[in-house]
């Protein structure tokens, strides 16, 4: 009788274990999912406030997607490579940007890109023209 006894105390310790583990667990999986649920919110919290940003920008500089397309063809155009770290680099890069958004010939460059003959014309109406010039120069050199 003691043996039956003392087999049953060793099964209620592993049974009291493992109900005090899964109390753990839950303790611990439950804070876990109110972080999960804290990081979730936070993270919307941030998309909504970069989707607010995103259109403020929009706003602030009308056409600015076209002219990062165009400002990238004309670098390409006048024989840079937009994607070199040397470029993307540049002091000047987020002048030019600007400059390009706001600029008013965006048909007459889009058009001359087209036609292959940017890089002849864009002295005429390009307000990044010596800005250009300037960078072509340095990067020439500085791949020689």
């Amino acid at each position: 009788m003691a043996e039956e006894h003392a087999g049953r105390s060793g099964f209620e310790q592993i049974m009291s274990a493992l109900a005090e583990w899964e109390r753990l667990r839950r303790v611990a999986f439950g804070g876990r999912d109110d972080l999960v649920q804290s990081l979730r919110a936070e993270n919307g919290r941030a998309m909504h406030a970069l989707a607010a940003q995103t259109a403020a920008l929009a706003q602030s500089a009308p056409g600015w997607p076209q002219a990062a397309i165009l400002l990238r063809q004309m670098l390409i155009a006048l024989g840079l490579d937009p994607d070199a770290p040397a470029l993307k680099d540049h002091a000047a890069i987020g002048e030019l940007q600007r400059s390009c958004a706001a600029c008013g010939r965006k048909q007459e460059c889009a058009r001359d890109l087209l036609q292959g003959t940017a890089a002849e014309n864009f002295y005429a109406y390009c307000p990044n023209a010596k800005a250009l010039d300037s960078i072509y120069v340095e990067m020439t050199f500085k791949s020689l």
